[in-house]
């Protein structure tokens, strides 16, 4: 399903809500501020009632995309889901590297 993101539930809610619920200094979960937190649950119950959360998830991990809550994961849990899975198919989990296409992509889909 290439098209997962005309169903996502954030279709056209834009990034600022998974994006910016977290600050660049607080990638790390011990350093969440409780505002972080708030913003984290809003994000989250978003994609709580979304149909293709697994899709997003998965789009997330093929793209290197760990900048974001994708897939009702904040990025923290992202990788470690990443990792795991990894694990079990045997495959070497590569960490996040920047990629601006990814972001273009998202932005242009208007999925957050």
């Amino acid at each position: 399903m290439s098209d997962w993101w005309e169903d996502a539930a954030c279709r056209g809610m834009g990034p600022e809500l998974f994006v910016d619920a977290l600050p660049h200094d607080q990638w790390r979960e011990a350093n969440f501020t409780a505002e972080t937190r708030r913003r984290i649950e809003e994000a989250k119950q978003v994609c709580g009632d979304c149909p293709v959360v697994g899709p997003c998830r998965d789009d997330a991990i093929a793209t290197n995309d760990f900048s974001a809550i994708r897939g009702n994961l904040t990025p923290v849990e992202l990788r470690a889901y990443a990792r795991a899975r990894a694990a079990i198919r045997g495959e070497r989990f590569t960490r996040y590297q920047p990629d601006r296409v990814v972001q273009n992509r998202r932005a242009s889909r208007g999925v957050g």
